[in-house]
């Protein structure tokens, strides 16, 4: 309904159900009544509005008055200002009156502050949306998280946008995921942070500005704590994984800390830890598998995540419940977290279930399990259902048929080179099976045979085989093309291969 002005201001509105208005509603048409003593604060406008406000608008207006009180902030703002204000976020920055309301609950002085202030935050918004690429809902989301940023300048905010696209070398996508995930870097000086840390981190680990970009991307928040708490960090980590000394005395110049490089390149959110938690954690692990600083080192550079682990919940559980579901010695789980430590980082239940699926689904005896663990760890990092047990299946089925091997010699084999279970089954297995089949007469080939790292290793086997070393290379080029020919046939990508051929051969 059309609002004429009026000092005491009474309106009846109808009630919109998208808008959340922090005043007791007891029926479905509302009636605002606001006080003189709120009116009287407001001075008269000098000119009043072309034309009455919406009902979103006056809402929005009840909602940002509320809020202004709450917060005893003044407010010396025309009404009709404010209304214009209000629709301008509604209409022309297409914001949904939720997000507008959360802005107001959030950042309320935006639409009472002054007109060169207000027009500046409009920039602000514009700048953002055009060259940032950002939604106006996104905008809203950065401003509420942190409303310092309403109260930058134009100017201010370029200059970081710069930085970031041709100094560390981030691309639009990339500068647009930073600003959403971490929008106070905007407010940083470039000076006196940005680039102060980037020298810094190329004196400690000769990090270039790319890399540096890419790790500000990945965990923003530890690369722009103090310098004090990064140089300490570092050399903890420095101190413990490579050098005897003492890891407390910090006050020593930084030897060889670029070694550590990789690691925090990796998962610079360990920056983000204090130093005596990383002190705990690296000598919770160390003390629980009796690692050598060698055994610590590989574990914490080929998954610096471990670090991340709760000790109590996670790390120590995790080693006793495999070194119980898998009898293993002492030496035997030490082996198996240093050759995978990324078996941390799955839950207890999950690498348990997969411990029984070996001897339950696939028919493995608990030592052979024992020993398959051993000797490849990672086996426990892969999906049971779409990669070991379709690769148990067929070497079960096809290398038994048309040969004197049994199920349990091949249950054996297996356990002696479970490499085999690392490889692809369409692309190294299956070939390499229906290329010795072709070119090997008399004999089915051995499991052993089978787990070779590389093609050339295998096809060694076949040329000894065949009396043809002398003609290595053509072997490989044979193996090649029927490769190739499998990945053109209809069995490709069938993880029930073997059942099709078992049909074949019983026909």
């Amino acid at each position: 309904p059309a609002v004429v002005p009026d000092p005491q201001l009474n309106m009846e509105l109808s009630l919109v159900s998208y808008i959340a208005i922090p005043f007791p509603l007891h029926t479905a048409r509302v009636s605002f009544r606001y006080a003189p003593s709120c009116i009287h604060s407001i001075p008269p406008s000098s000119s009043q509005p072309t034309q009455s406000p919406t009902s979103t608008t006056l809402l929005l207006r009840a909602a940002l008055i509320h809020t202004l009180q709450a917060n005893t902030i003044p407010i010396e703002t025309p009404l009709h200002t404010i209304d214009h204000r209000l629709f301008y976020f509604h209409s022309t920055l297409n914001l949904t009156p939720t997000s507008i309301k959360l802005l107001i609950t959030k950042y309320p002085q935006l639409f009472v502050q002054s007109h060169d202030e207000f027009q500046s935050t409009i920039d602000a918004y514009n700048y953002f949306m055009t060259t940032v690429q950002l939604t106006s809902t996104e905008i809203t989301k950065m401003i509420c998280t942190k409303p310092i940023l309403a109260r930058l300048s134009v100017h201010s905010i370029e200059t970081k946008y710069v930085f970031l696209k041709d100094r560390l070398q981030l691309s639009n996508k990339q500068i647009k995921s930073l600003s959403i995930k971490h929008p106070m870097i905007y407010s940083y000086s470039i000076d006196s942070n940005l680039q102060q840390r980037l020298q810094f981190f190329h004196e400690f680990l000769w990090i270039d500005s790319t890399t540096f970009g890419s790790m500000l991307l990945r965990h923003p928040r530890s690369i722009c704590l103090s310098l004090s708490k990064l140089k300490s960090r570092l050399l903890l980590l420095n101190n413990s994984l490579y050098n005897d000394s003492d890891a407390d005395n910090n006050t020593k110049p930084v030897e060889n800390c670029h070694k550590i490089k990789s690691i925090i390149v990796k998962m610079p959110g360990l920056l983000a830890y204090d130093s005596a938690l990383l002190q705990r954690k690296i000598d919770a692990i160390t003390d629980a598998l009796h690692l050598s600083k060698s055994e610590v080192r590989s574990i914490i550079t080929n998954y610096p995540q471990a670090l991340t682990h709760d000790i109590e919940s996670g790390t120590i559980p995790m080693i006793r419940a495999v070194q119980s579901a898998l009898d293993l010695s002492q030496d035997q789980v030490r082996n198996v977290f240093v050759k995978c430590p990324s078996l941390f980082g799955y839950s207890i239940e999950l690498v348990v279930s997969k411990c029984v699926c070996f001897v339950d689904d696939m028919g493995f005896t608990s030592d052979q399990v024992s020993e398959i663990v051993a000797r490849q760890p990672v086996v426990l990092s892969l999906s049971m259902e779409n990669n070991v047990k379709p690769k148990v299946a067929y070497l079960l089925n096809v290398l038994s048929r048309g040969s004197d091997k049994t199920r349990n010699g091949l249950y054996a084999e297996i356990k002696d080179d479970p490499i085999v279970l690392l490889l692809s089954l369409h692309e190294k297995i299956v070939p390499r099976v229906l290329y010795w089949e072709q070119s090997v007469s008399g004999r089915a080939v051995e499991i052993a045979e089978l787990a070779s790292i590389s093609n050339k290793t295998f096809c060694r086997k076949v040329a000894q085989e065949c009396e043809r070393l002398d003609e290595l290379d053509v072997v490989v080029e044979e193996l090649e093309e029927v490769a190739e020919r499998y990945k053109k046939s209809p069995y490709h990508s069938d993880h029930d291969l073997f059942r099709i051929r078992r049909k074949e051969s019983e026909k």
